[in-house]
């Protein structure tokens, strides 16, 4: 049994467990390799029905570094909350219970915190995505250039933030766990399933003093098709979406006001658009068209989407887009999606291909 020389880790790894007993394996391994030592290992049992909540008990008595939590079914946020509360270290990061972390990435992480005295430390990942129709795909998710940046440089440098992945993920990173005391913030609990990462970095990005992104990709992300949850429909993933568009709505426009940029959110409001409809894709989505079209009816009176009630908005799209945008909101919802289903199917197409 490994045992802790100093009872206050450096950081704490919040791992959310639910129905994982194949995989778990590869990701309590890809912690125990880590290179930095002083980490403590929280597995949070989530209620599962297999065998990992005594997967994560045995590896809990192999190793002090690790605690275990069994809680009923809650969900993925209040379980990431409850990971939160019962963290020591002086960072918090994150890990999905069937992927890995590089096996250097906590040190190199921690001391860039350290050297820096950034609240925040980013890096890039890798994703391995499986998808339905046999293809697979893997694609880096990182900066370029190593940047450093100050709250008042968030404006500045949002773009090329926004494009090493920032924003998508939770696990991409490392926290100065007094960001959750100070602040009180913590996961959005009416999310059940997807979007919640959106929401939380939308609404943590001005907040730190300082922060570093990294160009290193220290996690490895699988989206396995059978089993990822990300490839899984929940009716909530609907709201869920829109409230990360809110999320993201409320920083653009508070950076507009605070730093003077420009940034327009009809573009961003399309893409938003596109993963609500590409949901309807997902596996285990029996919604038939009445569904559909009452969901699309209920986000088009969102506020976050009233946007593609301006006409003269709509001018600064692609032209693709912008007839994505008039279906919509002329509520032209059988052929806005029998082409999104169409497109979704060529994007399979093209990923078979390769």
């Amino acid at each position: 049994m490994v045992e802790v020389e100093n009872n206050i880790p450096e950081i704490s790894i919040i791992m959310p467990v639910y129905n994982s007993e194949t995989f778990l394996y590869l990701a309590v391994e890809s912690v125990k390799r880590q290179t930095m030592k002083e980490w403590e290992l929280l597995l949070i049992d989530d209620g599962s029905s297999d065998a990992s909540g005594r997967l994560c008990d045995a590896y809990a008595k192999e190793d002090a570094r690790i605690r275990v939590f069994h809680q009923e079914n809650q969900g993925i946020t209040k379980t990431r909350n409850r990971g939160i509360k019962e963290a020591r270290g002086e960072f918090i990061t994150f890990i999905d219970n069937d992927d890995e972390f590089v096996e250097d990435i906590m040190e190199k992480s921690c001391s860039y915190a350290k050297k820096y005295r950034a609240d925040i430390v980013k890096f890039g990942y890798r994703v391995e995505e499986d998808f339905p129709n046999g293809a697979k795909e893997v694609r880096d998710n990182c900066i370029k250039q190593q940047l450093i940046i100050t709250r008042e440089q968030c404006g500045e440098e949002y773009q090329n933030i926004y494009r090493s992945g920032y924003f998508n993920m939770i696990w991409n990173g490392i926290y100065r766990r007094t960001l959750f005391e100070d602040k009180k913030l913590m996961f959005d609990e009416s999310v059940i399933m997807g979007y919640e990462d959106w929401i939380f970095n939308n609404q943590m990005y001005l907040i730190p003093k300082r922060q570093v992104i990294m160009d290193y990709v220290g996690y490895i992300h699988y989206q396995r098709y059978q089993h990822s949850t990300s490839k899984k429909f929940h009716p909530n993933q609907i709201e869920a979406n829109v409230k990360a568009a809110e999320a993201e709505y409320h920083l653009l426009r508070r950076m507009n006001q605070e730093y003077g940029t420009t940034f327009t959110w009809v573009l961003r409001a399309t893409d938003y658009l596109i993963d609500i409809l590409f949901l309807f894709e997902r596996r285990g989505c029996n919604y038939g068209y009445r569904d559909k079209k009452k969901a699309l009816k209920w986000v088009r009176s969102q506020k976050v989407f009233r946007i593609f009630h301006k006409k003269e908005q709509l001018g600064n799209l692609p032209k693709q887009r912008k007839w994505m945008a008039v279906l919509f909101d002329r509520q032209w919802y059988m052929i806005l999606l029998i082409l999104a289903d169409l497109y979704y199917k060529f994007i399979l197409w093209k990923k078979l291909r390769k």
